[in-house]
């Protein structure tokens, strides 16, 4: 499972909040590594955190999906 703090951080500061159960529920999968995105980095994990959690959870989730899809990197705000 990746590390719940930088999603945490990184949302923080660019949403004004952040939740870390929303970085659980996508990270959670019995497959390790890159085989994680397979079963919750879809639209469907989006879909189901709002559901949930409510519609600021989906823009945190949507963060993570970018930040794990490398358009947006995490070095990018290492200054903040």
């Amino acid at each position: 499972m990746r590390d719940t703090g930088r999603y945490c951080r990184i949302a923080k500061l660019l949403l004004g909040k952040a939740n870390p159960v929303v970085h659980r529920l996508i990270d959670s999968t019995p497959y390790p590594g890159r085989g994680h995105r397979i079963v919750n980095h879809s639209v469907k994990i989006l879909d189901a955190i709002e559901i949930l959690l409510g519609e600021g959870a989906r823009k945190e989730a949507l963060l993570h999906l970018l930040l794990d899809a490398g358009i947006l990197d995490f070095k990018d705000f290492l200054k903040f």
